[in-house]
């Protein structure tokens, strides 16, 4: 059962130096194959084209997604194995911004393929949006003053501040909408990996 995993979303899923995969998630997938006799075979690349691969027929299941209205026609989905909430960072001596509504005119960094650009772009629209391949280049950007904050999973964005020594950020406030409740999402047409 080949289940896609992110490469570059670290604590959660990511490729280590040999490029083997790494993080919570393939944990948790290890801890799954001592049940299933490793029948789960993680294949890591960016969200969205492994997202685009469960829907192809590439793959058969995807981690690390949440259940939105638009995805229940497209995939089944297991309970949630985890629940990690998004929060606002910022640069250390700039603007404070506390929730999503301090950004209007602002430009906020996001991941491509992730549902926080759908959620600023329906009920945040005076916020501008710059995409990026990974949270490592989003949060750069906020350090170069290239946008001014990024929001997102905060597991994520304290491992990355800490690992790539970002001293200039600083995690502000929470975000009121979405948060990363993290579940499997199956193809539609195999209800049974769900289970």
């Amino acid at each position: 059962i080949q289940v896609g995993v992110m490469d570059a979303w670290p604590p959660l899923n990511y490729l280590a130096r040999n490029k083997a995969p790494q993080g919570i998630g393939v944990d948790y997938l290890a801890a799954l194959n001592t049940r299933l006799g490793g029948a789960l075979i993680p294949v890591p690349a960016p969200f969205k084209e492994n997202y685009d691969r469960v829907l192809g027929g590439q793959l058969d299941a995807l981690m690390d997604i949440t259940l939105r209205p638009e995805r229940e026609a497209l995939f089944g989905f297991t309970r949630p194995y985890i629940v990690i909430p998004h929060v606002i960072v910022g640069r250390k001596g700039g603007e404070y911004f506390k929730a999503e509504e301090d950004l209007a005119g602002k430009t906020v960094a996001l991941e491509r393929g992730f549902y926080n650009v759908t959620h600023f772009s329906k009920n945040h629209p005076a916020v501008r949006i710059r995409e990026y391949g990974s949270t490592a280049e989003a949060l750069d950007a906020v350090s170069r003053g290239e946008t001014d904050a990024y929001a997102g999973n905060r597991a994520v964005v304290v491992y990355l501040i800490e690992k790539e020594l970002l001293n200039n950020l600083r995690l502000m406030g929470r975000l009121t909408g979405p948060k990363s409740t993290l579940q499997f999402g199956v193809q539609k047409q195999q209800p049974l990996l769900a289970s």
